[in-house]
């Protein structure tokens, strides 16, 4: 499974949504995802990753797409 596969199930998940509800490109503002749902979010991202998602980059994460580019850059520093 790659990365924004992960990334949209995991969403899906939080925002109890129907499993491929979420398309890679919607705001997920329109789905519920508050700013509580964002942080728990980001938490299994720097988890599962290893990573740390610096506040200037986690608000720049609007959509699964975005996430998944954020991830990798970070992976790629």
């Amino acid at each position: 499974m790659d990365i924004r596969e992960t990334i949209r199930k995991e969403i899906e998940y939080i925002a109890q949504l129907e499993d491929g509800e979420l398309g890679y490109d919607d705001n997920l503002a329109e789905y519920g995802i508050d700013s509580f749902a964002a942080v728990q979010l980001i938490a299994m991202l720097e988890n599962k990753y290893g990573i740390s998602v610096p506040d200037e980059k986690a608000a720049e994460m609007k959509s699964v797409n975005a996430i998944a580019k954020i991830i990798e850059d970070i992976k790629n520093e």
